[in-house]
């Protein structure tokens, strides 16, 4: 499965090429398109696209590090 983000509206070619791939098929989930075509301005306007439940955002988030205030850490031994 691919997202193609694009700053363009995509042209009937693209819609073509990226129908021709097919779906994914799950059975929690239902089908996917394997290859979805996204603008930046759908993905600003909110829309997100057909994902999988179990697919993760991409990114995990990283626990924040308790430091003492005004110490710095030391970059050699």
């Amino acid at each position: 499965m691919g997202v193609f983000i694009t700053l363009e509206p995509s042209t009937e070619p693209m819609r073509r090429e990226a129908v021709s791939a097919g779906f994914y098929h799950s059975e929690w989930h239902g089908d996917c398109p394997r290859i979805q075509i996204c603008t930046i301005e759908d993905l600003l306007s909110g829309k997100q696209p057909s994902l999988p439940r179990w697919a993760s955002p991409g990114f995990a988030q990283a626990t924040k590090v308790a430091r003492p205030e005004g110490t710095q850490g030391e970059l050699l031994d």
